[in-house]
């Protein structure tokens, strides 16, 4: 649970410095598609 919680935060901190929410959506949906699998 720790170990999710660090990847979000990573996450958001890579999305807030991306700055782009077509890059940010695509990033998530890469994460998202990484831990279902």
């Amino acid at each position: 649970m720790r170990k999710l919680c660090a990847v979000i935060l990573s996450a958001v901190v890579w999305l807030v410095a991306a700055g782009t929410p077509a890059s940010a959506a695509e990033h998530q949906s890469t994460l998202s598609a990484g831990y279902l699998q």
